[in-house]
């Protein structure tokens, strides 16, 4: 069996996403985290200022894509749809964990649900095929932003992968409304005991549910409307 059909047999079973991420990695990588995910999120504002839609993207570092793209290769040859089949169970396996996905206005949780959409595709980045996972959400209502800041959080909770935006070049505001969003990225600062304790962990533990959380940057997404100057 080959290493392809052990990672859909993992999706299978009510285990965190992170461990598709570790079936393939070696036995001697130590300490958190084993994997990296450069993410991309676009936002849909509509014009009475309410957001519709948030779109992921999910770029794989370098050595996971690598090893998952010549196993699906190998595997399409018997099974064409092995891209899509992977993109399947990596949805149904994080449905459980948000998506491990994160909005809130006014201190209020924004349900994303399922994705409408969602693809597994291969891109060529800097000359290297790079796995990207795209997801596309439609809020069931459109959510009325009134002057308030979204708060926007995309982390595995375990930390086993590192899920950063890396800058604001990353977050995409798409407002038909026309009024000025900004944008800004708070980076965690977890403590050195923190920090030391995620370092001494190797992959054999499993019971790091929340340690993601101290790690994960905050995207703050204010689009304020426009005052009006009434003169006398």
């Amino acid at each position: 069996m080959n290493k392809l059909q052990n990672i859909l047999n993992l999706l299978s079973k009510p285990l965190l996403f992170a461990f598709l991420l570790l079936a393939i990695m070696p036995l001697s990588v130590k300490a958190h985290p084993h994997n990296w995910i450069t993410v991309k999120s676009e936002f849909l504002i509509d014009e009475k200022g309410q957001l519709t839609t948030v779109r992921e993207y999910w770029e794989f570092d370098i050595y996971f894509s690598m090893m998952t793209i010549a196993d699906v290769m190998h595997e399409s040859t018997v099974q064409p749809n092995s891209l899509q089949l992977l993109a399947d169970d990596m949805i149904n396996n994080m449905e459980s964990y948000q998506y491990f996905s994160s909005l809130k206005i006014s201190n209020q949780t924004v349900p994303l649900g399922r994705p409408d959409k969602y693809e597994l595709i291969i891109n060529t980045i800097e000359g290297q095929q790079q796995l990207v996972l795209f997801m596309d959400f439609q809020l069931a209502k459109p959510l009325p932003l009134n002057n308030q800041p979204l708060l926007w959080q995309v982390y595995d909770p375990t930390y086993y992968i590192d899920m950063r935006h890396h800058d604001t070049s990353q977050i995409i505001i798409t407002n038909k409304r026309g009024n000025e969003c900004t944008t800004t990225i708070d980076l965690a600062e977890p403590t050195q005991e923190m920090a030391e304790y995620a370092m001494s962990l190797d992959r054999s533990q499993t019971e790091t549910q929340g340690l993601g959380k101290s790690f994960a940057e905050k995207i703050i997404i204010k689009c304020l409307e426009p005052t009006l100057n009434i003169s006398m």
